[in-house]
């Protein structure tokens, strides 16, 4: 895809978890794009299997970064 031409690096990290349910954060840098800094809200079923996933996406500023 073009956007990921150049290179790219995502980081994550696990903010929540309740039940079958779960929140991360996501860190994706862009080299044609920017940094984005999102949210993941995940619901699996008992199989392991997603069943609901939710996703925003927003540019980050560098004060977000830290």
């Amino acid at each position: 895809m073009p956007w990921q031409e150049g290179g790219w690096k995502v980081s994550w990290n696990l903010l929540a978890v309740k039940g079958d349910t779960f929140a991360v954060r996501g860190l994706g840098v862009y080299e044609k794009l920017g940094t984005f800094d999102n949210l993941w809200v995940v619901t699996l079923n008992g199989e392991g299997m997603c069943t609901t996933f939710r996703m925003w996406n927003n540019e980050a500023r560098a004060s977000a970064l830290s």
